[in-house]
């Protein structure tokens, strides 16, 4: 998944192998919250 892009990331309803966790209806999207981690880790490095 490293190769995916943010816009990819963004997109994403459900992380693969985590598909338990996937609630739709919740206030922080997995894309919001995805967006957020991939910017903070494109910052350190």
């Amino acid at each position: 998944m490293a190769e995916k892009s943010k816009e990819e990331f963004a997109q994403m309803e459900v992380i693969p192998g985590f598909e338990e966790f996937a609630a739709p209806g919740w206030r922080l999207s997995l894309s919001y919250n995805l967006t957020i981690v991939y910017d903070e880790l494109r910052s350190k490095s």
